[in-house]
């Protein structure tokens, strides 16, 4: 997380679940595909098939002085230089954290939080790191996903809580990531914590579903023998109604771990695991995301040498190996190389990656112009955003 500390952006891309949004080195954010609830940021509700420059709170102006950005289904965040925070798009469960539960169209700022350094956003909820390392959350949270202690939404940022009881905070965090039913938080010396929804094992706690962190352990099914460690980054991913959840993560060692469900593949087998497998037989790993929804998760691993290994679901082409056939032995994907982020999209099947070049390319569903190459055809093998 070297751009929130320097003040100065990084090209990025994020996926929602009809919708991708990128971050340009001049702090300027851009939007394509899917709209009706105000998600590009344009003071409008049309979709668009070709980047559109995301405006500023009164419509007057462009966004600016963005650092890092996230995509949650249908809404999105955006970190500002100064430490603030702004959102947009769907409202209804006070995701965007403006004290309200509507819609907005165009950026508003977080109410309740300041001093931000990294955010996150899931399906219908959000979240932000401090420079205390400090995580605070708000949205939806019927499952306990906040990390409040209950399941009460909020429409304002509040400090997630810590372990099991009390009154203390959850500290020390340098990484939040956040799916449908459950959250995943990375501390400094890399260990994980998860709370929220734990039907299908995604907590990685071998217990039950938690509205206050609990620490992610490892060891064989059934048996906890310790704690995950050496963790440098993470992702999670769920389906919206079902609670289905995944968890994956990149080591020291530059291998890949993942816990939850994994019925298509998306872990590198079939099946429900409790505490995490390695994910394929890749010791390269720099980098990894997550996506998908109802039919199944997919993940995409980046190798160092610059090249994406994908699995999982891909009934939309969205593995980027020119099949719409699942695996979950690992598949090159086609035509990207040089590549130095990826992103899944949230609730959706498509995702979005960017090259050392600051060109952005992506795949899979593009029902509603989420690939951003003018078109509405799904692609199974990535293609350049225009514009």
């Amino acid at each position: 997380k070297v751009a929130p500390y320097m003040g100065v952006a990084s090209p990025m891309v994020a996926a929602g679940a009809g919708h991708t949004i990128a971050l340009r080195y001049d702090g300027t954010v851009w939007a394509w595909g899917y709209n009706v609830d105000g998600e590009l940021g344009q003071g409008n509700t049309t979709t668009v098939y070709s980047p559109v420059q995301v405006k500023s709170a009164d419509g007057s102006s462009y966004l600016t002085d963005i650092i890092e950005i996230a995509a949650g289904s249908n809404h999105n965040l955006a970190l500002a230089k100064d430490g603030t925070v702004w959102s947009w798009g769907y409202g209804p469960h006070g995701e965007l954290g403006n004290g309200k539960t509507s819609n907005s169209s165009l950026p508003v700022k977080v109410i309740g939080v300041s001093d931000v350094v990294s955010i996150a956003a899931g399906y219908y909820n959000s979240f932000a790191v401090r420079k205390d390392g400090t995580v605070w959350a708000w949205g939806y949270n019927n499952a306990g996903q906040l990390g409040l202690g209950d399941g009460t939404d909020r429409t304002t940022a509040q400090q997630v809580l810590g372990g099991a009881s009390g009154s203390q905070y959850l500290t020390d965090i340098v990484e939040v990531k956040a799916a449908t039913w459950h959250t995943l938080a990375l501390k400094a010396n890399g260990t994980v914590y998860a709370w929220g929804n734990n039907s299908h094992n995604q907590l990685g706690s071998t217990g039950s579903s938690s509205s206050r962190p609990v620490q992610v352990v490892t060891g064989q099914q059934g048996s906890a023998s310790g704690y995950l460690e050496k963790v440098v980054e993470l992702d999670a991913a769920s389906e919206a109604s079902d609670n289905w959840g995944t968890s994956i993560a990149v080591t020291e060692s530059k291998e890949v771990y993942g816990w939850g469900y994994s019925g298509y593949g998306a872990l590198g087998k079939t099946g429900e695991f409790e505490s995490p497998i390695k994910v394929s037989n890749i010791n390269t790993a720099v980098g990894v995301a997550l996506g998908g929804t109802s039919n199944g998760q997919f993940t995409y691993i980046l190798k160092e040498d610059g090249t994406i290994s994908s699995l999982g679901y891909n009934g939309y082409g969205q593995l980027g190996n020119g099949t719409t056939s699942d695996s979950s032995a690992a598949q090159d994907v086609k035509n990207v190389t040089d590549i130095v982020q990826v992103s899944g999209s949230q609730n959706g099947y498509f995702g979005a990656f960017v090259k050392k070049d600051g060109t952005v390319w992506t795949v899979g569903n593009n029902g509603k112009g989420q690939l951003g190459d003018g078109s509405a055809i799904n692609k199974s093998k990535p293609v350049q955003v225009g514009g």
